[in-house]
């Protein structure tokens, strides 16, 4: 079986980053506007653990990323029913537009996008 999920769009907000309660791990959560062929976009929840939050903790709007990751979907038992969450949970990441001083100081190095690993 294969869940991959590769997407390119740009942050629609600031990245917001907070905890895990179980294992205070740190966890960055923002969407990505993807647009489609007909001049629309989908709005895609992105959640990041551990290295790639911290590297993502200061995104802001408007940046181009690329996120490759896996789709995962949740269902949530509430009191009107069940309620079905999707989202991408990302395993690396590529900036596409140039990074801030601060990303830089994170970073440490320089991260190059290899167009091969695009799936068209």
């Amino acid at each position: 079986m294969f869940n991959k999920v590769i997407l390119i769009g740009r942050l629609t907000k600031d990245a917001n980053t907070s905890y895990t309660s179980n294992s205070n791990t740190q966890m960055t959560k923002f969407t990505l506007a993807v647009n489609r062929m007909n001049d629309k976009a989908d709005f895609i929840p992105i959640v990041c653990f551990g290295k790639i939050a911290e590297l993502t903790a200061n995104l802001t709007k408007g940046q181009l990323i690329a996120i490759e990751g896996r789709l995962q979907i949740d269902n949530v038992r509430g009191a009107n029913g069940w309620k079905t969450y999707v989202s991408v949970v990302a395993n690396r990441i590529v900036f596409l537009t140039p990074k801030s001083d601060k990303l830089d100081q994170m970073l440490g190095e320089e991260i190059d996008f290899n167009e091969d690993d695009l799936p068209f």
